[in-house]
């Protein structure tokens, strides 16, 4: 009970800070991406109610994990094509990527700081998923890990978003390839 307790708020801290101080690179939004759908799990723990809330949530959910994963996958085709042009991670030229005509606009880097866009709106739905997810896994006294996981992941993410959107300097925001310069 409290080591799964522990390890999800762990887990939930570390998502959150990694997407901002990492600029929401390949590596963070395929960590998060993963982190959300592993919590689609309680849905097959027991029958599925289909009240108008229930259904809600799921949709609503189901939203923000797609979007999650599709914001992954963009940012990684993204960080690859950047790494092929720019001879950053060699290793990666041999790859082709034929998708990133779909895509015109670079989703690697956050965002620029001050600004609201529609992952920051999707990330105040998640906030706000996170949020209620603490107070019903509270009240089922059943998923320690999650329980833990949305506490931290509701904090930090509230505490990355207000670092992005009103500038706070908290974290700041490195792209991979300066983070980890090739020598």
């Amino acid at each position: 009970m409290f080591a799964d307790f522990a390890v999800g708020a762990i887990i939930g801290a570390y998502g959150p800070v990694i997407k901002r101080g990492r600029d929401n690179d390949c590596f963070s939004k395929s960590f998060n991406a993963a982190n959300g759908v592993v919590a689609w799990s309680k849905y097959f723990d027991h029958g599925f109610h289909a009240g108008w809330w229930d259904v809600t949530k799921l949709v609503v959910s189901a939203g923000v994990e797609v979007y999650g994963i599709y914001g992954a996958t963009s940012a990684c085709v993204d960080q690859l094509e950047f790494s092929k042009e720019n001879e950053w991670l060699e290793d990666f030229a041999e790859y082709n990527v034929s998708f990133k005509e779909f895509d015109s606009y670079p989703i690697v880097a956050a965002g620029k700081d001050g600004t609201f866009e529609l992952g920051d709106a999707v990330d105040l739905v998640s906030i706000g998923l996170k949020i209620y997810g603490v107070y019903s896994y509270f009240k089922g006294e059943f998923y320690y890990y999650y329980m833990g996981n949305y506490i931290t992941a509701a904090l930090f993410k509230t505490i990355m978003f207000a670092d992005k959107v009103f500038e706070l300097h908290i974290f700041s925001p490195m792209k991979p390839w300066d983070r980890y310069p090739v020598v």
